[in-house]
């Protein structure tokens, strides 16, 4: 019966070893679940978050090329818009050169009628010094670029209407400055 004692004894010490092993063990366990639960959950609010930044990331992103696109297209239609008015421009010099160019080389008064003449003939010069002639031209140019300026101030976004008539009344000084530019030097002031 000793032996038996001995061997329960025995037995139930090594029970109550494997058993705190055990609960070592299953302490060891739960403490590593609860962490590993955590870190889950942190990395699923961090994929919660990166998959949010991309989102907004890629609706802003659209929306900047939409607006660069909306650009570009107002840009290459006002690129256009240039285009053509500098080719009529280019004719309008032309045709300006083409009747300067006839006007002094024959009888300027039997050429020049009232009908054809137009806003811009009256800064022509009647004298055949080439220096009035390049001022004459250069004041056909700069005529039409003020009048391009003229017609646009009424495009002018706001409500400022002082800039507007400021801006008229340049214009208007630009136009008599060319006028008197225009008008015949006697030879010993040129």
């Amino acid at each position: 019966m000793l032996q038996e004692t001995s061997t329960s004894e025995q037995e139930d010490v090594m029970f109550e070893q494997n058993s705190s092993t055990s609960m070592s063990t299953n302490d060891d366990l739960k403490e590593l679940c609860l962490l590993l639960d955590e870190e889950r959950h942190k990395m699923h609010q961090l994929a919660e978050q990166w998959k949010h930044f991309g989102t907004s990331t890629i609706l802003k992103l659209e929306s900047q090329i939409v607006d660069y696109q909306e650009k570009l297209g107002d840009l290459e239609g006002r690129q256009i818009l240039l285009l053509n008015e500098n080719e009529s421009l280019k004719s309008h010099i032309e045709q300006m050169t083409i009747t300067n160019h006839h006007l002094t080389g024959g009888n300027k008064k039997s050429q020049q009628t009232v009908s054809t003449q137009t806003y811009f003939e009256k800064f022509e010069s009647p004298l055949e010094d080439p220096l009035q002639q390049q001022i004459s031209l250069q004041n056909m140019f700069d005529a039409i670029k003020t009048a391009e300026v003229y017609e646009s101030i009424g495009n002018i976004t706001g409500n400022d209407t002082s800039e507007k008539l400021v801006l008229k009344e340049f214009c208007n000084l630009i136009w008599k400055y060319l006028e008197e530019r225009s008008k015949p030097k006697s030879s010993c002031l040129i």
